[in-house]
């Protein structure tokens, strides 16, 4: 019974997971792209600066990334002249603000992308 209530309470947990990253009915591509990044950042990080300036990136105008680091650090950039170089600026960002870590920076938006792996 023991591993019964176990196995039971695992399946809720991982249901409960499946439904919270369903999106919502009628959301658009580029809303959903925002959800998965926003499922990263309170998953790994949690609520506090990182969201609201997240919240903030979703505004801003093309050419910009988002970059994030498991540690908590963060860094964005806008108004580049390429992607590429609004992706270096991010990740730039992200590692000034992470130096005392070894958890890495990678890019979690790129535009309206999601591009976390």
């Amino acid at each position: 019974m023991k591993h019964f209530m176990k196995y039971a309470a695992m399946s809720l947990a991982a249901l409960a997971l499946v439904a919270c990253e369903a999106p919502p009915e009628g959301a658009t591509e580029k809303q959903i792209q925002y959800n998965r990044a926003e499922t990263i950042i309170l998953r790994h990080i949690g609520e506090g600066l990182c969201l609201n300036c997240f919240n903030s990136y979703r505004t801003m105008p093309t050419l910009k990334a988002y970059a994030v680091s498991t540690s908590g650090a963060f860094g964005y950039s806008n108004g580049q002249k390429t992607e590429r170089a609004a992706r270096d600026n991010a990740l730039r960002m992200c590692r000034a603000r992470n130096s005392n870590s070894n958890k890495p920076c990678k890019l979690l938006m790129v535009g309206d992308r999601y591009v976390w792996k």
